[in-house]
C-alpha cells in the first residue's frame, strides 16, 4: 500500500512540477499511460491469438479424422460386397466393419458440423442424409440380389462426396 502512495505521490510531483509547462505534463502523463497499457494489450492480443490458433488446429483436426473415415469406407465396403458376391451371403465381420466406418464417419460430421461455413455445411448435411441412406440399406442387404438399393444408395454418397470433400479440404487450408 505505502508502495502506491508513493507512486501516486510521485506522479503528483511530477505532474505538479510540469504544469508550469503545458505541453510537456500531457506527454508524460501519456508516456506513463502508454508503458502501463502496452504490456496489457499485448498480452490480451497474445491471448486472443492464441486462441484463433487453437480453435483452427481443432476444425484442421475435426476435418482430418471426417477424411479418413470418409476415405475408409471405400475398402469396407469393397470388402462386404466381395464377400457376399463369393458366398452369397454376408459375412458378418465385414458387415460389422462397414457399418462401424458409417457410424465414426456421422459422428465425425456431427463433431464438424459446428464449424463448417453456411455453404459446407449444406453439403454435409446432404452427405449425411446420403449416408443414412446407405446405412439404411446395408441392413436389408442378405444376398447378391439385394443389392440393388445398396448400389444405388452408395453411388449417391460418392457423388456427394466427390463435391463435399475438395470443398473441405480447400477450407481447412
Amino acid at each position: 500500500m505505502s508502495r502506491l502512495r508513493d507512486l501516486g505521490a510521485w506522479i503528483s510531483g511530477v505532474c505538479g512540477h510540469l504544469s508550469k509547462r503545458e505541453t510537456v505534463a500531457p506527454a508524460l502523463i501519456a508516456l506513463l499511460v502508454s508503458a502501463v497499457a502496452s504490456p496489457v494489450a499485448t498480452g490480451l492480443m497474445n491471448q486472443y491469438n492464441a486462441r484463433l490458433h487453437a480453435r483452427d488446429e481443432a476444425k484442421h483436426q475435426a476435418i482430418s479424422h471426417f477424411e479418413l473415415e470418409a476415405d475408409a469406407f471405400g475398402p469396407f465396403a469393397t470388402v462386404f460386397v466381395l464377400g457376399l458376391s463369393r458366398d452369397n451371403k454376408v459375412d458378418p465381420q465385414a458387415f460389422e466393419r462397414l457399418s462401424s466406418n458409417i457410424v465414426s464417419q456421422k459422428t465425425a460430421l456431427d463433431a464438424l458440423q459446428w464449424r463448417l461455413s453456411p455453404d459446407l455445411l449444406k453439403k454435409a448435411q446432404a452427405y449425411e442424409k446420403a449416408l443414412l441412406a446407405v446405412n439404411a440399406v446395408l441392413g436389408k442387404v442378405t444376398s447378391v440380389e439385394d443389392m440393388r438399393e445398396f448400389w444405388e444408395r452408395t453411388s449417391d454418397l460418392l457423388v456427394i462426396r466427390q463435391d463435399f470433400l475438395p470443398r473441405l479440404e480447400a477450407d481447412s487450408v
